[in-house]
């Protein structure tokens, strides 16, 4: 019995690939251990986890956008606040209701064209939704009562025409007007009050920078502030010019002795005395 146990055995043993009558050595344990060796392996080679990376990636992406999207917003919303600030002074908002203000002149004229000016430049610049009031005062105290009833916070005053005029506005700034006026007194400007005119400066500048070199210059100007500052101011345009000022004589307002202050600037009686002297010189 034996004997036939191991021949039976002997032929389970043999290798299909070896040669016949070959014996190999069965091991049922090495082919789990070459499994285990192989899971092993692949199990420590190394892996692309690029995909995963993006996959990842991508939730951080959108995260961004928003962050991104968030803070644009912000400086839209901080423009329409300047937008809207841009429209208050002083904490008040301004009005779309202009008082214009002229005093009652004997030449209607002036007022006429100031108005239409205003209502020209309107609807140049296709400006809306704006109102003017045209208010016209006799005397300083008819501008004061008008001011009175009219200086409302954010509202905005264009006239006057004179330095006092502009002196009594400046007392109700602390209303929260804005005021524009027409005088040429630099030194009104300031607290609620801008002025609007040519200032004679720059019309003397033109003029000297017009002039022939070496010429005689004769000043005739108004006993008011206009004519008060031409004459004060003039002096200084002219020495750094290549002019000279001869003469100067001023008149009244009225007008009452304009004619001689021209007699006064052109040396009328000199030039008739000289005259006079000539013909007894040629009479001789």
């Amino acid at each position: 019995m034996s004997a036939k146990l191991n021949i039976s055995l002997a032929l389970k043993l043999i290798s299909s690939r070896f040669p016949i009558g070959v014996e190999t050595i069965y091991s049922p344990f090495a082919k789990l251990f070459i499994v285990i060796i192989f899971i092993f392996i692949v199990s420590c080679a190394p892996v692309n986890n690029s995909i995963k990376n993006i996959q990842t990636q991508k939730p951080q992406a959108k995260i961004e956008e928003k962050k991104q999207e968030k803070i644009i917003k912000k400086p839209q919303e901080k423009q329409n606040n300047i937008i809207l600030e841009s429209n208050e002074f002083s904490g008040y908002k301004i009005l779309n209701e202009i008082e214009i203000i002229l005093p009652k002149l004997s030449n209607n004229k002036i007022a006429n064209n100031l108005v239409n000016a205003f209502e020209y430049s309107i609807y140049s610049k296709e400006i809306k939704n704006i109102q003017l009031n045209i208010n016209k005062y006799n005397n300083i105290k008819d501008l004061e009562v008008l001011l009175k009833s009219k200086a409302v916070p954010g509202k905005i005053f264009i006239g006057t025409l004179s330095s006092q005029e502009t002196t009594l506005v400046k007392n109700y700034c602390s209303k929260g007007i804005l005021f524009f006026s027409f005088v040429a007194n630099k030194s009104l400007a300031g607290d609620c009050v801008y002025l609007i005119n040519f200032f004679p400066e720059d019309d003397l500048r033109a003029l000297f920078n017009y002039f022939p070199n070496e010429s005689k210059i004769a000043l005739l100007y108004p006993e008011n502030y206009y004519g008060y500052n031409i004459n004060k101011t003039i002096d200084s345009i002219a020495a750094n010019s290549n002019s000279l000022i001869i003469n100067r004589a001023s008149y009244k307002e009225d007008l009452t002795n304009a004619r001689e202050a021209i007699k006064e600037l052109s040396k009328y009686e000199l030039r008739k005395y000289e005259l006079e002297r000539q013909k007894k010189i040629l009479e001789s």
